[in-house]
C-alpha cells in the first residue's frame, strides 16, 4: 500500500461538477463516500469518463514541469502522477510518483506543478500517467486511460543548460541527437559551440571502448576546419590519425656518392642534377631523406618510392640496375629494408614508381636515406636526376 499526504475531502468551490462513486452517491458538499469503485462515473449522465486530453500547455521551468493542464472532470482533491519511459512496447516507471492534493478546479480544469528531478528527461520518449482516489479513501488509485505523451515543449527540459541527453540509437541517422541545416547557400552550421573560458572548449567530444569522439566527414569540403587568432587552432592530447598518405620530395641536388668516391660528378641546377662518371660500370649514390618517424604521436610508413629521372641518349645508354631503401638507427646501423632490382631506362623526363608493404618507422630508426645504382656504359652521356619521392602512410 502506498504512503503519502491525506488530502483534504473537499472539492473545489467553483461549483464545478464532482464525481461520485459507481453508486452514484455523494454529499451535497461533494464529499465522497467511502464505496468499492472500480471505475469512476462522472455526475453527468454520459457514463464512464472520457479519456483525458492533453492541451498543450506544459512550461519548462529548469527540472520542473509547471502548468501542467489537463482537461479533466471535478476530482476529490488527491492526484497521483507518475513518470514512465517505454521499454520495448509497454511503459516502465521513471523514478517515484508525484502526489497533488488540495487542487483548484476550474471548468473542469486544474493545474499541477510537476518536478520529476533533473535526470528525468534524458532524450527518449517520456509518458505521465495519471490516477486518483476520494480523499476520504485510503483504497487503491483509479488510473485515467491512456497515459500522456510529454511533447515537444516540455521535452526542451532535455535541451535546458546543464541537461543530459542520454540513450541507445542503432538505427539511422545512428545519434542520441540528430541536427541538420538545410540551408543550401551562404554561411550555415549544423552545431555551433563557443565558451567564454580560457580553459574551456567549444565543443567536445569523448569516446569509451576505443570509439571516436570527434568524427568529421564531407563529402567534397572540408571535414573539419579550426580556426584560431591566437591560441591554438587543433589541440591533441594524444595521436592524430589519418588514414590519408602524404608524400615527402626529397630533391636530386641532395644526392651524394655512396662511401668511397667512385668518379661521380654532380653538377646541381635548380630542377635537377646532372651526374657525370669518368669511367664505365656501375655506381652507387644516395639521396638522404629527412623526414618524422612519428607524426604528432602516430607512427609514419613508407610505403612507395618514385623516381624522377632521364638519360641523355646515346649508344649504349646508362640504366638504373638497383634502388634500395636503408633505415638507419641512432646507434649507426643500417639495414636494407627494401630493394629492387632490375634495369630501367629513360630518354626523355620522366619517372620510375616501386610500391611495397608498409615500413614502419620508430623515434629510433627515422634515419632513410635511398640508395640508386647506375650502370654507366657510356661516359659521355650524362644520368640527369630531378629526385625522388616517398610515399607515406600513418597507422
Amino acid at each position: 500500500m502506498e504512503t503519502h499526504p491525506r488530502a483534504h475531502p473537499r472539492c473545489s468551490s467553483n461549483k464545478a461538477p464532482c464525481l461520485a462513486g459507481v453508486d452514484g452517491s455523494r454529499t451535497h458538499q461533494g464529499r465522497f463516500r467511502s464505496a468499492p469503485q472500480t471505475v469512476l462515473k462522472t455526475a453527468e449522465p454520459t457514463g464512464t469518463l472520457p479519456p483525458p486530453s492533453y492541451l498543450y500547455s506544459l512550461t519548462a521551468l529548469g527540472p520542473t514541469v509547471n502548468l501542467a493542464r489537463f482537461k479533466k472532470y471535478c476530482f476529490s482533491p488527491l492526484y497521483k502522477f507518475q513518470l514512465y519511459r517505454t521499454t520495448g512496447t509497454s511503459l516502465q516507471p521513471e523514478g517515484d510518483p508525484i502526489y497533488v492534493q488540495n487542487v483548484q478546479v476550474v471548468n473542469g480544469y486544474f493545474e499541477a506543478t510537476l518536478n520529476f528531478g533533473e535526470d528525468a528527461f534524458t532524450g527518449d520518449t517520456r509518458w505521465i500517467g495519471i490516477s486518483v482516489r476520494p480523499g476520504d479513501s485510503t483504497g487503491d488509485y483509479t488510473p485515467l486511460s491512456p497515459a500522456q505523451s510529454v511533447l515537444a515543449v516540455p521535452y526542451a527540459l532535455s535541451l535546458r543548460p546543464g541537461a543530459h541527453i542520454s540513450g541507445s540509437v542503432t538505427d539511422s541517422p545512428y545519434a542520441v541527437l540528430h541536427v541538420w541545416n538545410t540551408a543550401t547557400s551562404g554561411s550555415a552550421y549544423g552545431v555551433k559551440g563557443g565558451v567564454s573560458s580560457p580553459s574551456g572548449r567549444g565543443v567536445y567530444g569523448q569516446a569509451l571502448n576505443g570509439g571516436t569522439g570527434v568524427y568529421a566527414q564531407s563529402d567534397s569540403g572540408t571535414a573539419l576546419r579550426a580556426v584560431s587568432s591566437s591560441g591554438p587552432a587543433i589541440y591533441a592530447d594524444g595521436p592524430i590519425q589519418s588514414s590519408k598518405k602524404s608524400y615527402l620530395f626529397i630533391h636530386g641536388t641532395f644526392a651524394r656518392d655512396t662511401g668511397t668516391p667512385s668518379g661521380l660528378t654532380f653538377y646541381p641546377y635548380s630542377q635537377y642534377v646532372v651526374i657525370d662518371a669518368s669511367s664505365t660500370g656501375e655506381k652507387s649514390l644516395t639521396i638522404p631523406a629527412q623526414m618524422p618517424a612519428m607524426l604528432y604521436g602516430q607512427p609514419v610508413s613508407i610505403s612507395g618510392l618514385r623516381v624522377y629521372y632521364y638519360m641523355q641518349d646515346g649508344t649504349p645508354h646508362n640504366t638504373i640496375k638497383a634502388i634500395r631503401l636503408i633505415r638507419t638507427t641512432s646507434s649507426g646501423g643500417a639495414e636494407a629494408v627494401y630493394s629492387w632490382t632490375g634495369s630501367v631506362y629513360r630518354s626523355s623526363y620522366g619517372y620510375f614508381t616501386l610500391t611495397f608493404d608498409p615500413i614502419e618507422l620508430s623515434s629510433q630508426t627515422g634515419f632513410i636515406a635511398v640508395q640508386i645504382v647506375v650502370d654507366f656504359e657510356n661516359t659521355s652521356t650524362s644520368f640527369i636526376l630531378g629526385g625522388v619521392r616517398l610515399t607515406l602512410e600513418h597507422d
